[in-house]
């Protein structure tokens, strides 16, 4: 069945946990920006050009994803991968002690950027070890794990009212597995096929 042709390749198995595991790390990366969180909200009222810092920030990070998939085709995923992660860990260990100010700020900025490289090459990774049916079946496991940990981020945000520790906490955790997973399963996974690439956009 097409479930079965997901993990019964070992090598095609080893990218999907790979990919899959480093798409949650960097969906939990918290985005202090985000306008659904309360705290924001009230910061968009008292002063509306904040507005324009998030459509900014948003515009920025879809931008470096197509950075971070056009680098991913010349370079092969692990240094990218496990690169992002790595400044992602050090940018929550960073959102751990420092909750406001401009080191913060930076902190958080350099997160979310690492997190946009992070991204697109994780999911390439899992596209290009599969075909047909199951490269699609694939590609749904791991969107579903990024999306369930996007989901997440914002509710560990704000799991203790004025305090952020916790979500940052979860995300050092996270990058630090996803490195631990990265460096034992994606060192034999395929580089990027440029040829490929109509029918991955198309298929994600």
């Amino acid at each position: 069945s097409f479930i079965t042709d997901v993990f019964d390749d070992t090598v095609a198995r080893r990218s999907l946990v790979a990919g899959s595991v480093a798409l949650v790390a960097a969906a939990l990366d918290p985005k202090v920006y985000g306008p659904a969180l309360p705290s924001v909200q009230a910061a968009i009222r008292d002063r509306p050009q904040i507005e324009f810092v998030i459509v900014f920030l948003a515009v920025a990070g879809a931008a470096l994803l197509l950075a971070g998939g056009a680098i991913g085709d010349s370079v092969r995923a692990r240094p990218i991968i496990v690169g992002g992660l790595v400044v992602s860990l050090l940018a929550s260990l960073v959102g751990i002690v420092v909750t406001s100010g401009p080191l913060f700020i930076a902190s958080r900025t350099v997160g979310h950027a690492a997190a946009a490289f992070v991204i697109p090459v994780s999911i390439a990774l899992v596209a290009t070890s599969y075909q047909g049916i199951a490269r699609a079946t694939a590609i749904g496991v791991a969107y579903g794990a990024y999306g369930a940990a996007g989901a997440a981020a914002p509710i560990l945000l704000q799991l203790v009212p004025g305090v952020s520790a916790p979500a940052f906490i979860v995300s050092a955790l996270a990058c630090a597995g996803a490195i631990w997973v990265a460096r034992d399963r994606i060192s034999d996974l395929p580089r990027a096929v440029t040829a490929e690439r109509p029918y991955i956009v198309g298929t994600a």
